[in-house]
């Protein structure tokens, strides 16, 4: 037991002794001037061993028996070599300065964006919008339309619409524009939101004016929107996010081949999911309960086969959607039956090449659908015929009971149906040329060729009786029976 206490009291003499054989180095870190360097690096590079110079300048090393080369260092200042032997146990003082050395460093070009323009840029009235303004703007729910809605010049149709009124126009006189590809309808949700998705933005210009002839007949604004590639640095990768709107799934990756890239987007609103059931189990809605909502997919792939040669593909797929019919907890008889369903796809091909450092060849080949087909019915006018305002469907279904138990006809009330179906498609060719003979000189010139189909359907039909009561009261708005 007595040994076992004496270990612990040899070990900590034979540190001390060992400790005792170094030498210690005491000093300061000034300037030319004697004005203390604090933060100076003072370090021995044979043994790795060093020290940071605090207030005042000073700095203190452990260093064994020899002789040493002492570096100190600081920026803005010349390096500092000073040799040194050092006895054991001995405290040697040193006191080193530095002399001031300039820094000279290359020339750094800061370029503003947003509101700040170059030189080289003539058109008159141009706005770029920053993809990380989108995202993080207030009131924008990430959306591209309603973040550029704050822009001078530019307001909404409502605080429930993303659509874009410029200098006074209609929103139908923007043209809307996403990789060179022109877009009819780039509205999600019935126009609450825009199609563009906020994580895949690469470039995102607004030309409010005098903009050039290769846009075409618009004459209200431009809205040219390029989404990015996808990262190269590995074959797969993604993140998930969510706004106030809809949740938001990103994939993107490196190809095997080509030096390609793809990026695969897909958004889809998440709140109908949550009410629908509510709603449903609340009986307020009966049968295929779907809330407006929307669902897209957008695919870009870029590759590389050749020299100055690039292709890029673009794939669009969007779907907007409502389903609705009143429920059996309903308060008045009257009752609604809606459905709606919309689709927009756009399939676009961009071919570029470089035929010389100072020309570049464009080619796009697109196809874009905007469709979709409604139905809609419903019964009401019960004020009308039980002539009392304001009925439940309790009571109203209490008077039908009793007449059929008396064998009389049962009231019904005024039915109105209908629906339709429409399709927009446009199929697109361009080929632009581009050359910039200098810096500050640009031609460019092309041609495109569209081919534009449309079909519209509508039928309603009308209750008889309807029109019977417009027949004995003249101030009743005549309705046809059906059309």
């Amino acid at each position: 037991m007595r040994a076992l206490m004496l270990y612990p009291v040899l070990v900590l003499c034979m540190v001390t002794l060992t400790y005792a054989q170094w030498g210690t180095i005491v000093g300061t870190v000034s300037d030319t001037t004697g004005t203390p360097l604090p933060g100076a690096i003072i370090q021995v590079e044979s043994l790795g061993k060093g020290a940071v110079s605090r207030q005042q300048g000073r700095f203190r090393l452990e260093l064994p028996p020899g002789e040493h080369v002492i570096e100190v260092r600081l920026l803005g200042y010349e390096p500092e070599r000073v040799s040194v032997r050092l006895q054991a146990g001995e405290e040697r003082r040193l006191s080193i300065r530095l002399r001031p050395k300039p820094i000279t460093l290359s020339e750094v070009q800061v370029v503003g964006r947003g509101s700040v323009r170059m030189s080289e840029d003539t058109r008159p009235s141009v706005v770029t919008v920053e993809p990380r303004q989108v995202k993080y703007r207030a009131g924008a729910v990430e959306d591209l339309l309603r973040a550029l809605q704050s822009v001078p010049g530019v307001v909404a149709v409502s605080d429930f619409s993303s659509q874009l009124v410029i200098r006074g126009s209609t929103p139908d006189q923007n043209l809307i524009l996403i990789d060179g590809f022109e877009v009819f309808n780039p509205y999600r949700l019935y126009g609450f939101v825009s199609m563009y998705n906020a994580e895949t933005l690469a470039d995102v210009q607004l030309l409010t004016g005098g903009f050039p002839v290769q846009y075409g007949d618009r004459i209200s604004a431009v809205l040219d929107v390029t989404n990015r590639n996808g990262k190269r640095e590995s074959l797969i990768g993604g993140h998930v996010s969510a706004s106030i709107v809809s949740a938001n799934i990103i994939a993107e990756g490196a190809l095997p081949v080509w030096n390609g890239s793809w990026l695969l987007s897909s958004r889809r609103t998440y709140y109908d999911l949550i009410a629908g059931p509510v709603v449903r189990s609340l009986k307020l809605l009966e049968g295929d309960v779907a809330l407006p909502n929307f669902a897209d997919l957008q695919l870009k792939v870029t590759v590389t086969p050749a020299l100055r040669h690039t292709l890029s593909a673009l794939v669009i797929v969007n779907r907007d959607n409502t389903e609705l019919t009143s429920g059996s907890r309903r308060r008045r008889p009257d009752s609604v039956t809606i459905f709606d369903e919309s689709y927009n796809t756009l399939f676009g091909l961009t071919w570029l090449w470089q035929l010389h450092p100072d020309v570049l060849s464009r080619v796009g080949v697109s196809a874009y659908s905007n469709h979709g087909f409604n139905a809609f019915g419903g019964e009401g006018g019960s004020e009308v015929v039980l002539g009392r305002e304001e009925p439940t469907l309790e009571e109203f279904r209490r008077l039908q009971d009793s007449l059929r138990q008396l064998g009389l006809e049962v009231p019904r009330l005024f039915q109105v149906k209908g629906g339709g179906e429409f399709a927009f498609r446009r199929y697109g060719l361009q080929w632009e040329i581009q050359w910039e003979p200098s810096r500050k000189h640009r031609l460019q010139w092309g041609i495109s060729a569209d081919v534009i189909d449309n079909e519209l359907g509508f039928q309603l039909e009308i209750d008889p009786r309807l029109k019977a009561i417009r027949e004995s009261n003249p101030r009743f708005p005549q309705l046809p029976s059906s059309y």
